[in-house]
C-alpha cells in the first residue's frame, strides 16, 4: 500500500511513502511512543534505562521487514535522532485535522467521546514538552493530570481484559504469567 501513497508537502517538497528516510522516522517515533506509553501510563518505572536500551535493540531487528534501516538502537540514539529531526517538525494544519478525526469518530460509541478525546491528549502529552509547544499542541495542560489518569486507568483494564494479545503471549514466551505487565 505504500507504494501508491505519494505527493507533494505544503512546501512543495516532495514524497513518497516508502522513502527510507520517512519509514526511519515512522519506525523511530512508534517504537518510542510504545515505551513512552508504557513507561508512563502502564508500569511507570517499571524498566532501567538498560533494559529500555534492550527493547530499542529487539525492536530494530524487526525493522528491516518494514523495509526500514539505520533506526536507533538505544535510549541515547533516540535521543539524538530527534535532536536531528527537530528543526525539520513544523506545524501543520493536517496535524489539527488528522486529531480531529481521530477524536471526533467513535472507536467505542458516542457516549465514550469524552473518554476517547482524553485519551488522544494522553497521547500528545507522551510527546517532549518541546514538540508540544512546537507543533502547537500543549492547549490544554490543565487537563493533563486527568488525561493520565484515564491513560492510567485504560492501560490497566486493557492489561485485564486481553487475555491473549501480543503483550500476553510474549510474556508467556520469556516464562512469565500472562498478566506480568498488567502489575
Amino acid at each position: 500500500m505504500h507504494d501508491g501513497v505519494r505527493g507533494t508537502t505544503p512546501e512543495g517538497e516532495a514524497y513518497h511513502a516508502n522513502d527510507p528516510e520517512l519509514l526511519r522516522w515512522v519506525a523511530t517515533t512508534a517504537t518510542w511512543g510504545f515505551l513512552r506509553a508504557h513507561l508512563r501510563y502502564a508500569s511507570p518505572g517499571s524498566l532501567l534505562r538498560s533494559e529500555q536500551d534492550r527493547y530499542y535493540a529487539e525492536t530494530a531487528r524487526v525493522a528491516p521487514y518494514y523495509g526500514v534501516t539505520d533506526v536507533p538502537t538505544s535510549v541515547a540514539e533516540v535521543e539524538a535522532y530527534f535532536e536531528e529531526m527537530r528543526p525539520r517538525l513544523r506545524r501543520h494544519e493536517i496535524i489539527e485535522e488528522f486529531l480531529g478525526l481521530i477524536s471526533n469518530a467513535p472507536a467505542l460509541s458516542p457516549a465514550a467521546l469524552p473518554l476517547q478525546n482524553l485519551l488522544v491528549g494522553a497521547g500528545i502529552d507522551l510527546l517532549p514538552r518541546w514538540a508540544r509547544q512546537q507543533l502547537d499542541l500543549d492547549k490544554s495542560p490543565q487537563l493533563r493530570s486527568a488525561r493520565a489518569l484515564v491513560a492510567r486507568a485504560a492501560a490497566a483494564l486493557a492489561g485485564r481484559i486481553i487475555r491473549s494479545g501480543p503483550a500476553q503471549q510474549a510474556c508467556r514466551r520469556m516464562g512469565l504469567s500472562a498478566d506480568y505487565l498488567a502489575h
